[in-house]
């Protein structure tokens, strides 16, 4: 069986910060309660996926639309995934307390 973990690429103060939050779920509260509650605070998560195109920055929520952040299919990107890590935390740099990024890999 293949096995996934999610690393954090970028925004390590707001990944531990969300980490924390969500050990609370244990605690009683509902998961979507506490997304909706971390959305509003402006806890933001982004992401880095792999297409068909090359590799690009989202948002990892439904809450934000599964929205593009940065893609290489608008050009925004040149596909690879150093272009997008590299946007990544740009993206990050604008609010480090409120944002991070991570990837998925294989483990």
């Amino acid at each position: 069986m293949t096995k996934f973990e999610r690393v954090c690429v970028a925004g390590q103060f707001a990944y531990d910060l969300r980490s924390a939050q969500r050990a609370l779920v244990g605690g009683g509260e509902d998961l979507v309660a506490q997304q909706e509650r971390l959305h509003a605070s402006g806890l933001r998560e982004a992401e880095l996926v792999e297409s068909i195109y090359g590799w690009s920055l989202r948002h990892a929520s439904g809450l934000d639309g599964w929205s593009i952040i940065k893609g290489c299919r608008s050009g925004d990107l040149d596909g690879s995934l150093e272009a997008a890590q590299s946007a990544a935390r740009v993206w990050v740099a604008a609010d480090p307390e409120r944002r991070f990024v991570t990837l998925t890999r294989r483990s």
